[in-house]
């Protein structure tokens, strides 16, 4: 600067940094001395102020200097204003990851993409640019995160969660603000610290709807006794945009209403690696009425879906009279029987064997006719492979046995595989019904127009016996072959 004599217009020689106060005009803080020093390379009152800014912080600063020269010259005033600027620096980013995972940047550069209401987790450092790249810790200023909408330019902040721990930031990105629905966005990170300057990050995020879901029922009874056990096996699955997919490892809860009124035999179980999940559930003895809700559970990447089960019918419990309602009949009944005790025992001893045995014959022989016109279609199959091996039919409908075939193989991956030919299940396959038994190596399935007979189902088991046994030698290493 140029110290000069206005009245005389000359310049003042020989001033010294003892004739120098550097103050800060903002606070009025003087420096100390040492912070400044004073040179006259040139002896024509051009001086040069050396000023260090030590340990202050940077920004934007106003300085006044006083220059004086006693005992002619009191003082002159200047100000100078300029930006005190700290380091450069970066953030790194060493993950992103959501609920499902750590998340892979596409294409160029960083892009990332997401589901609706899913928050993000983010892990990064700043290195010095100026400073060897060196790591700069400590707890910074702040963070500042928005988010702008490249599809219709809307903006906005984000929430987060953000804190210093051990040489890293680490914490959550509140992207399941409600603002951002599916869509392209920009996201901006931007970090103040003290004596460095801000740093931004900016990555760009593709923010995808849930996938719909639905739940099917892939097993079910059409009636059951009450105060008897009995299974449902479901499939959930969710669609991607173009098919429909198992959907593996989400809970499923299972809800049985019972005469109108909420049980407390609350299950939730996860969907096995096929997508399937079951459910055993007792029935009250009291029942009479039975409805099933069963939720399918929302998560990250996919919506929620509600089933309704109402065609189970319930068989109620049936009881007996008690003894003293009895009592009466039986005083009545004793007194009959003493008066009538010699022709009744004739007539019981005699008559009515007969008469049951005809109507027991009558009976079983209207059940076969029954059973006859009820049968529709055979089929046998292999165990070992589901193949269909034999196949019959006597109705005027026609079907897919391997359609048949698939779908009862698709019960059994749901744990459904029956042991041993003393189980009989019956399922329900559109309006009919499927009467299932097993034996060692074959599954027998027979198509009904309604439920069995009891005589039929023992049949089954008869027919079942007779096959393994005509084809013992063939069946435990069957190939395919169809000319036994």
């Amino acid at each position: 600067f140029y110290f000069n004599d206005t009245t005389n217009n000359k310049p003042v020689l020989n001033v010294i940094t003892e004739n120098i106060v550097v103050k800060n005009y903002a606070t009025g803080t003087p420096f100390s001395d040492g912070e400044f020093w004073l040179f006259d390379p040139f002896s024509n009152g051009t001086y040069i102020l050396d000023i260090t800014m030590g340990t202050r912080n940077s920004g934007w600063y106003t300085l006044e200097i006083n220059a004086s020269k006693f005992p002619n010259y009191d003082y002159s005033l200047f100000n100078v204003s300029f930006y005190y600027r700290g380091n450069y620096t970066q953030i790194n980013l060493i993950s992103l990851s959501d609920p499902g995972g750590e998340l892979t940047p596409s294409g160029l550069g960083y892009n990332f993409t997401i589901f609706e209401e899913s928050d993000l987790d983010i892990e990064f450092n700043i290195t010095d640019l100026e400073f060897s790249n060196n790591l700069v810790l400590g707890d910074v200023n702040s963070y500042y995160i928005t988010y702008t909408n490249l599809d219709t330019g809307s903006n906005g902040t984000l929430l987060y969660d953000i804190n210093f721990i051990t040489n890293r930031h680490i914490g959550i990105i509140s992207t399941s603000n409600i603002n951002l629905i599916a869509g392209r966005y920009l996201i901006n990170i931007t970090v103040s610290k003290t004596n460095y300057e801000n740093t931004s990050f900016i990555f760009n995020l593709t923010v995808i709807e849930k996938y719909q879901t639905r739940l099917t029922v892939v097993l079910q009874p059409t009636e059951v006794n009450a105060g008897e056990v009995f299974s449902i096996v479901l499939l959930a699955e969710f669609y991607n945009g173009s098919e429909w997919l198992i959907l593996q490892g989400t809970n499923v809860i299972m809800t049985p209403y019972f005469n109108g009124i909420a049980s407390t035999e609350i299950q939730t179980k996860s969907t096995n690696s096929t997508g399937g999940v079951s459910f055993d559930i007792t029935i009250r003895s009291d029942a009479r009425t039975m409805n099933i809700t069963l939720e399918l559970q929302v998560e990250y990447d996919h919506l929620a879906d509600t089933l309704q089960i109402s065609d189970i019918g319930v068989i109620p419990l049936t009881h007996g009279l008690t003894f003293e309602d009895l009592l009466p009949y039986i005083i009545m009944i004793g007194a009959v029987v003493a008066v009538v005790g010699g022709s009744l025992a004739a007539y019981r001893g005699v008559v009515v064997p007969k008469k049951r045995e005809k109507q027991r014959i009558l009976t079983e022989v209207k059940t076969i006719f029954d059973d006859a016109i009820n049968l529709e279609h055979i089929l046998v199959l292999y165990k070992g492979t589901g193949t269909c091996i034999f196949f019959k039919s006597y109705g005027s409908e026609q079907i897919d046995p391997e359609l048949i075939g698939g779908f009862l193989t698709a019960v059994s991956s749901f744990g459904k595989e029956m042991a041993t030919q003393e189980s009989l299940n019956e399922i329900s396959y559109g309006d009919k019904m499927l009467l299932l038994a097993d034996g060692k190596f074959i599954r027998v399935a027979l198509v009904l127009g309604k439920k069995a007979s009891l005589i039929l189902r023992r049949h089954l088991k008869e027919f079942i016996d007779s096959f393994e046994k005509t084809y013992k030698e063939v069946l435990p290493t069957w190939r395919g072959q169809l000319n036994h």
